[in-house]
C-alpha cells in the first residue's frame, strides 16, 4: 500500500496529572506561557492538524515546571497521526501521550532517553496528545514537537 505523507504537529510540555485534565503553568509560576497557553487540559487543548490542514511544526515550545501541554486533531478517515518530540536530554526528560476523543490512552510510544526523543502514534481520526515532564525538573524545558499524517492511497 502507499501511504502519502502529511506533515506537522507541535506538542508541549507537561509535569501534571497523569490522567486527562492538566492545570497548564502552576499559579505562581514565573516560567512564562508560551503562544499557545491556554493549553494545560484536554478541555483547553491547542488544535493541530485538521481534515483541510495536514502538516504543524512548532520547534519554540516550552514547558513549564508543574504543568502540561495538550494539543487536539481530526484527521481524516483514512488519515491517522505520528507525534515526534524533541529536547535536550540534558535539560530533562519528557514524555508524550495520545488520547482517544473521550480521553483514553491510545496508541503506541517509544522513547529514546539518551538523544531526547519521543515517538507516540495516534490510533484514532480524533483525539489529542498530551506533554509532560517526567523527570520532577524545577526548570523551564524547551522542545519541537512534530506531527505527520499519513494516509492510506484511494
Amino acid at each position: 500500500m502507499r501511504h502519502a505523507p502529511l506533515l506537522a504537529l507541535l506538542l508541549l510540555c507537561a509535569c501534571g496529572p497523569a490522567l486527562p485534565g492538566g492545570s497548564g503553568s502552576p499559579p505562581g509560576s514565573s516560567c512564562g506561557d508560551d503562544a499557545y497557553a491556554p493549553n494545560g487540559s484536554l478541555e483547553t487543548a491547542t488544535p493541530t492538524v485538521t481534515e483541510d490542514e495536514f502538516s504543524w511544526q512548532d520547534d519554540d515550545v516550552v514547558l513549564c515546571p508543574g504543568a502540561e501541554d495538550w494539543f487536539s486533531w481530526s484527521v481524516q478517515s483514512d488519515c491517522l497521526p505520528s507525534f515526534r518530540l524533541d529536547w535536550d536530554p540534558a535539560l530533562g526528560e519528557l514524555d508524550a501521550r495520545t488520547f482517544d476523543d473521550e480521553g483514553a490512552e491510545t496508541g503506541d510510544l517509544a522513547t529514546d532517553w539518551d538523544t531526547g526523543r519521543t515517538m507516540a502514534h495516534g490510533d484514532t481520526e480524533q483525539g489529542f496528545a498530551r506533554v509532560r515532564r517526567v523527570d520532577g525538573g524545577s526548570e523551564p524545558l524547551p522542545y519541537e514537537l512534530i506531527v505527520e499524517v499519513d494516509c492510506l492511497a484511494r
